[in-house]
């Protein structure tokens, strides 16, 4: 029989660890004295705790691992845990790639241009929303303004609570006349949604209303800017998305979305409102 202590020397692994394996019945000692509470080991035991570590260096938990030794897994569910595991190893590799990209972009922006973009891009996953929304035909940017204070109107009459007010925009691609305002996104027809956050799902009750409660989807990446100024000259703000997902190979998705975070005086033109673009993003 080893002690504790020689026996965590002799696998490199600390006599906490080796306690924490007993509290979940992972690896337990070969035998505890009652009277002292003493732990002992034995060198037959050194497969099942290489085991553990094998599979610890796979990114499986100690709770699976135990289920995976102490319990008849079928080789089906084994292999479920190992292609899960797989999924999140590539997950973080492509995490740990965009952010070296986005190291280097910056270097680069130092190295040239001796300063930070004014404009920076954090890339995100958006969880589903609760909207209460509008969607008709806009022909010009003027008009929005006024199609979000009528639908605040209607939901402060229905006394449906809403927040901060979203744009989503249905627009497919870039227009033929895309200028500096319109990139890479544009208001034509009835592409654009005016909606406001909600806090519960109310999608059973849109046929008493005259617009819509519905659940936008959950995003897994967008790439998203906060803008200050006008809404008019937001451009900046798409511009700077655009650029960025040049250089870091992506292609955009839609819809599109604008969180108009906050806007003074019910004002889309004024100097000091603050808009989130959020571009959803797949690798091309």
């Amino acid at each position: 029989m080893i002690k504790i202590g020689d026996f965590a020397r002799l696998t490199q692994t600390s006599v906490r660890s080796l306690r924490h394996y007993d509290q979940l019945t992972v690896f337990q000692p070969m035998y505890v004295n009652d009277e002292t509470g003493h732990r002992y080991y034995s060198v037959e035991q050194l497969p099942r705790l290489h085991r553990i570590k094998a599979l610890q260096n796979l990114g499986l938990s100690l709770k699976e691992i135990g289920r995976l030794l102490n319990e008849n897994i079928t080789t089906e569910a084994i292999r479920g845990m190992l292609l899960l595991k797989q999924a999140e190893a590539r997950q973080t590799l492509e995490d740990l790639e965009l952010r070296l990209s986005q190291v280097e972009t910056y270097l680069d922006l130092i190295d040239n241009e001796g300063t930070l973009p004014n404009l920076h891009v954090v890339v995100k996953s958006i969880e589903p929303w609760y909207i209460a929304s509008r969607q008709q035909t806009i022909s010009d940017a003027s008009e929005i303004q006024g199609v979000f204070l009528d639908l605040h109107e209607q939901l402060t009459l229905a006394g449906i609570v809403h927040h901060e007010a979203v744009g989503i925009f249905h627009t497919q691609g870039l227009p033929e006349d895309h200028t500096y305002t319109k990139l890479p996104y544009h208001i034509a027809d009835d592409e654009l949604e005016c909606a406001f956050r909600i806090d519960k799902d109310l999608s059973h009750l849109s046929n008493k209303y005259p617009f819509t409660l519905r659940t936008l989807p959950a995003v897994k990446q967008v790439a998203s800017v906060v803008y200050q100024g006008e809404y008019i000259a937001r451009g900046e703000g798409s511009l700077a998305l655009y650029n960025w997902a040049g250089q870091h190979n992506y292609q955009f998705a839609y819809p599109i979305r604008e969180v108009y975070i906050r806007i003074n005086d019910r004002n889309l033109q004024h100097p000091q409102n603050l808009v989130e673009i959020q571009f959803p993003i797949v690798a091309k």
